[in-house]
């Protein structure tokens, strides 16, 4: 709800989105944004934390519990990125079921 207004197919801000696991995977401008198994190397997180510019979200702070589902996330290999950030129906990019997940 924070990320995906700016982080979408189709206002890519920073040619950057979160709408699928894909899109996450694939990073934006500044390169990849999730290391997996490795949280604290994640970008997202360090600008989600406040440990690395731009701050996101831009228009305020995640609450402590949405930090710690993305870390959690990145830990798990983003295998629950999969879940978080679903592929919509029909998506040809991706194979990924998130059920499955």
């Amino acid at each position: 709800q924070n990320c995906l207004s700016c982080h979408n197919r189709f206002n890519r801000e920073g040619r950057f989105s979160l709408q699928t696991h894909g899109d996450l995977m694939e990073g934006g401008d500044g390169g990849q944004v999730i290391v997996p198994e490795e949280a604290d190397e994640s970008r997202l997180l360090q600008m989600v934390e406040g440990f690395l510019e731009p701050l996101m979200p831009q228009d305020g702070a995640l609450l402590e519990e949405e930090i710690d589902i993305l870390r959690f996330s990145s830990r798990a290999n983003s295998a629950f990125a999969r879940v978080v950030f679903p592929a919509p129906e029909g998506d040809e990019r991706t194979n990924i079921n998130p059920r499955r997940a």
